[in-house]
């Protein structure tokens, strides 16, 4: 449902915030278990190409939780490429969000 998956997001950026991640490192268990599950993701975000701001970090997520899109200046991008990246998505994904950062690089270059 999508507020589940809102709040999953809200929790792990609470988590990141305060300098308390839960997400950790990925063992081969885990690796192997995605490999056998396929994509599950909770969400699927465009976002800022920002290197300092991981998509997956900020929101404290494991593998597998989030499919992530990251361009240069996601508030530009036509609404046509958003849909077409967000239907590339896993089926099942319970949320769609659009992410900008108040200040690109590719914008003020």
């Amino acid at each position: 449902m999508p507020q589940d998956a809102l709040a999953m997001l809200k929790d792990g950026n609470e988590r990141f915030a305060v300098g308390a991640p839960t997400a950790g490192k990925v063992h081969q268990s885990m690796r192997a278990d995605l490999n056998n599950m396929g994509q599950a993701p909770h969400t699927a975000l465009v976002g800022c190409a920002d290197s300092r701001v991981p998509l997956e970090t900020v929101f404290d997520a494991l593998p597998g939780d989030l499919f992530v899109l990251r361009n240069a200046t996601p508030a530009h991008m036509p609404r046509a490429a958003c849909l077409a990246a967000w239907s590339s998505a896993p089926d099942g994904h319970a949320l769609d969000l659009l992410l900008q950062g108040l200040r690109s690089v590719a914008e003020t270059a």
